[in-house]
């Protein structure tokens, strides 16, 4: 099974937050106000960011 990297799409993040903790990993933080994946290494592909 291959790995799905997020992307996270800047024009549609709200800056919420809600992602950053649902992240596992540790692969998402808040920057200037939007959700940026921070490394794609971190990133298991999973999906429990986005629910």
């Amino acid at each position: 099974m291959k790995r799905q990297i997020i992307h996270i799409d800047a024009d549609k993040c709200n800056g919420c937050g809600n992602c950053v903790p649902d992240c596992p990993e540790g692969a998402i933080q808040m920057i200037d106000g939007k959700a940026r994946l921070i490394s794609d290494i971190f990133c298991d592909g999973l999906g429990a960011c986005i629910g």
